[in-house]
This record gives C-alpha cells, structure tokens and sequence, in this order.
C-alpha cells in the first residue's frame, strides 16, 4: 500500500501476488477476497472483461519484439530528421520548390 498525500494505492507488481497471498485460514486467497468484495460492492465491474477484446490478442504480443521495432522505428526518425535538417541548409534551384516552406 502507498499514500502520497491523500491518494492511496498499491504498487503494480502487487497483482501478480493476488492469488498466492493467502488468509491466516489458507482457505482463501486475497484474490478471492477482492472478487467477492467486487462482486457484492460494484457488480457493475465485473463485466469489465467485455471491454477488454483485444487484450488475449495484445498479450500475444512480444514485449521484445515491440521494444525492436520501436526502436528501428526511433532509427528512421532520426535519419529523416538528419535528412530534414541536411536538405533545409542547402539552397534549391527550384524556384517552385516549397520544402523549406513546408518543413
């Protein structure tokens, strides 16, 4: 559990604890707890997973493969913005050329 000044929350890696984090009885896990509290508190959440349809699809999704292509992505930005700046310095013949202009 974390307070800063009146909010409170709790970290995220905390959820992956849910279902080992068991009462003093071992008959029920915190996870059970909160689904029961859930369920009799706010039983309008617990449709929740409807508004969720892409999630099975994104969780397919590797976290690396991701992280390359934002990467390779940063790559070319990078080189267009070299490009940019290159061609922005250098006078055109054209006098119908607008890059300047536009960029």
């Amino acid at each position: 559990n974390i307070r800063v000044a009146k909010a409170s929350g709790f970290r995220v890696s905390f959820l992956r604890e849910l279902d080992t984090t068991k009462t003093s009885d071992k008959k029920s896990t915190f996870l059970h707890i909160l689904a029961n509290a859930v369920s009799i508190n706010f039983p309008e959440y617990l449709a929740f997973s409807k508004e969720l349809p892409t999630v099975p699809q994104a969780a397919k999704v590797s976290n690396k493969l991701v992280e390359q292509e934002l990467l390779e992505l940063e790559s070319v930005l990078d080189e267009i913005s070299e490009t940019a700046k290159m061609l922005s310095s250098e006078p055109s013949n054209d006098p119908h050329d607008k890059f300047i202009e536009v960029m």
